[in-house]
This record gives C-alpha cells, structure tokens and sequence, in this order.
C-alpha cells in the first residue's frame, strides 16, 4: 500500500504520522508532499522541486505555487506514483490547483478538517467542494466541529464524516519525567527561564490565528504590581509565519512584562518542560479543534485559559478543569484572580492527568 500526506513537512503532527505509520506498518510507503515549501518527502528521500513560498505575502506564494505545480507534477510522474490513498491535511483553497492531479494519482481522497482551514475558508467552500465530493472520508478531531461542517453543507457528506482523535506522543515524555519528580528550577533554568518567575505561555504557534498581539496587549492592562512576577513565553517554534513572529518580537521590544520567544525548533523533551513549568497558559485562537499543546499543559497539571467560542465540550464531558471567557477584554480581570490564589487554582487542575491520558494518549 502506498500513502501520499498533503500537508505542511514542518508540521510536527504530520510527522509524527507519518512516522508512526511507517513504524507500525513497514510494508507501507508513506511520503509527504508540501505544495507550499516545495519539498517531496519520497521513500525517505527529499526531493525539492520548486521555490518555498512560504515567506511571502499570500498573493505572491499563489503564483509561486502556480509555478510549482508543473514542477511537482512532472516529478511525481518521473517516480512514476499512483497512491492508494491521499490524505490531505488542512485544505487550503489553492490545492484547486492540484486536484486534476491529486485525482489522477491517487485511488482515494481522504481529507483531514483542521478547523481554521473550515472556519477560515468557508467563503471559498466552491474551491473546495470539489475535494469534499471526490473524499472518500472526510475527518474530525472532535464532534462539534464536524457537527458545524454537517449544518453548513446540509448533510450533504453525513455519510463520510469519521472522528479521529489526534494522539499525543508527548504525553508519554511528560509522564517519565514527571515520574524523576524533577525540580521545576531546574527545568525552567534549561529553557533560560528565571525560577523566581509566574510563567504565562501565549499560544503554541505562530499563526496570527493564535491573536498574541491582542493577548500581549490585554495582559499588559493588569495591576503593575505584578509585572516583575511575571515572564510572558511565546512559543513561535512551529508554523511559517515569519511576519507574525517579527511583529511579536517588535511589539515585546519595549514591554514592562519581562518575556521570551521560542523561535527555534525544540525536541520532545524541552517541549514537555515547557509544559511543567508553564503556570497558565492563555490559548484564545479565533478557531481550533483540539489543541494539542492545551492538552499537554493540562496533563502537566498547569492551569489554561481559553475561550468559551472554541470546540471544547469533549473536555467538559470528561471532566477535565480549565477557564473560559467570552472575549480577550476579560483577560486583566481572570489572570488577576488567578494570580492572587494560583496555589489552589493549580490543585483544582491536578485532576486533569488521568482524564487527558484516557482520552488522548496513543
């Protein structure tokens, strides 16, 4: 059997299935194809058939992605590949352009809803029907959102729609290092954090999707009293949205809250640490399906906030503690209570380590 995975070769998830698939079936070849960078993972050999397009403006990476096609059309001919199955990961509306091709190579469509990429690009359903009519299934992390999909095309693909929950490796890192019982001053050195510090984490991206300016400016509006307790810690090691990062790091330049910005890519052990020593997390994407980094924190045990808008009643109906508000002007007031009791806010959350693992672990 052969499989082709549509999708970004930085995603950290995308790997980790592929891998995962590999491992598990060796009888299977498994490749990735990254319209945007112009890589073709094939056999375990990168192939780099056109110009990355992914530091551009979005008009620009459109025509750099024209130009790619017949690049990539050409060398999946030379390979001479006719796939099983291809699983496209977060449909973006200009894989128009590839579905003559992707139907032609290919013996089945699968097509994995990431959440932004339904919520986002509805507007742009016509370019992307075409994908959903030839799917042989189309998937879900959770229930809600696959309910949303359901209601805006009228049942229309009741009949493919699977749920596939997204398992986390990392849980099993997190929970070996939680069994050492580690000093957390320790770990937080290991990451360049100050010990003596309240660690909030905005977001796990660096998509603008995460609102970190609008968080960042939120933040700032709680009692100064605060400031010198506190490092802000933006995770920007994923994602290709350089010009995201650049304004986030402007905009800390001159900020009164002391702060870091991950930019680099960080192993599955520094990620986990940084999971331990996260304090409160604030995750408030304009749309999400099932955050992986917000369940992680909350198997670490550490407290998360998020919005009360985002697909999250499979964590209510497990049990699983964590606060929601209803818009970002709600943040000064929250992190301030929060911040005033974050002993016991945190052992309210200690329960939540069992019920992730059941619900989320490989």
């Amino acid at each position: 059997m052969t499989i082709l995975l549509i999708g970004s070769s930085t995603s950290q998830f995308l790997c980790e299935f592929q891998k995962q698939i590999t491992l598990r079936f060796p009888q299977v070849q498994c490749d990735i194809l990254d319209f945007f960078l112009g890589i073709y993972w094939v056999n375990g050999k990168q192939i780099h058939f056109g110009v990355p397009a992914s530091r551009t403006s979005r008009i620009v990476q459109t025509f750099v992605i024209i130009k790619n096609y017949f690049k990539v059309k050409k060398c999946i001919r030379k390979q001479k590949a006719i796939y099983d199955i291809c699983n496209i990961h977060y449909l973006d509306p200009r894989y128009f352009l590839f579905l003559k091709m992707i139907s032609r190579y290919s013996l089945r469509i699968v097509v994995s809803v990431y959440g932004s990429d339904f919520y986002l690009y509805r507007r742009f359903h016509f370019f992307m029907t075409p994908f959903y009519n030839r799917a042989a299934a189309i998937t879900f992390a959770n229930e809600e959102l696959a309910l949303n999909f359901n209601l805006f095309f009228e049942n229309k693909y009741s009949d493919r729609i699977k749920i596939c929950r997204i398992g986390l490796r990392l849980l099993d890192t997190l929970k070996n290092i939680k069994i050492k019982n580690p000093d957390l001053a320790t770990l937080k050195t290991h990451l360049g954090i100050p010990i003596d510090k309240i660690v909030i984490v905005i977001g796990h991206h660096s998509d603008p999707n995460c609102q970190h300016l609008k968080i960042i400016s939120e933040i700032k509006k709680i009692n100064t009293s605060w400031f010198e307790k506190l490092i802000l810690v933006v995770p920007m090691t994923y994602g290709k949205y350089y010009d995201n990062i650049q304004n986030v790091k402007k905009f800390l330049k001159n900020y009164p809250i002391h702060s870091i910005v991950l930019e680099h890519f960080l192993p599955d052990e520094e990620i986990a640490i940084l999971r331990l020593v996260t304090d409160i997390m604030v995750h408030l994407p304009r749309f999400d399906q099932l955050s992986g980094a917000m369940q992680e924190t909350l198997f670490a045990g550490n407290i998360v906030i998020t919005g009360s808008w985002l697909p999250y009643q499979v964590f209510k109906d497990h049990g699983i503690q964590f606060l929601e508000i209803d818009a970002l002007k709600r943040i000064p007031d929250i992190l301030t209570t929060l911040l005033s009791d974050i002993t016991r806010f945190k052992k309210l959350c200690s329960s939540n380590e069992q019920a992730i693992f059941h619900m989320s672990s490989r």
